[in-house]
């Protein structure tokens, strides 16, 4: 894979996750993260989410149509880890300054 690292199809992003990197979409405070055989989703409000156990069908395929897969580097995954942990997503004004804090560290939006 190259070194694209957002602005990246799905296909990009399966790639990177079969490579064992975890991957978002540029929207998303919760990311992707490969677990063997199977796919772990860490949300927003802190909840980890097994795609073997419970995934929402139209809500995944949906998403694999989309073109703004960002792969998450280890700093921009501490600090979802550390947002996820603290919970301090209660408000809509809360959530876009996690964006912006992210976007920053990957110099897009």
């Amino acid at each position: 894979m190259d070194a694209k690292k957002y602005g990246l199809t799905f296909l990009e992003a399966y790639q990177a996750l079969k490579e064992g990197k975890c991957v978002r979409r540029s929207a998303w405070l919760g990311y992707w993260q490969p677990d063997g055989e199977n796919i772990i989703m860490k949300c927003k409000d802190g909840k980890v989410i097994s795609m073997k156990d419970g995934c929402l069908p139209m809500f995944t395929l949906g998403n694999t149509l989309e073109n703004d897969w960002l792969i998450v580097d280890d700093a921009q995954k501490a600090e979802l880890d550390k947002i996820h942990e603290a919970k301090i997503l209660d408000t809509a004004e809360d959530q876009k300054e996690a964006q912006k804090s992210l976007d920053g560290q990957i110099g897009h939006g």
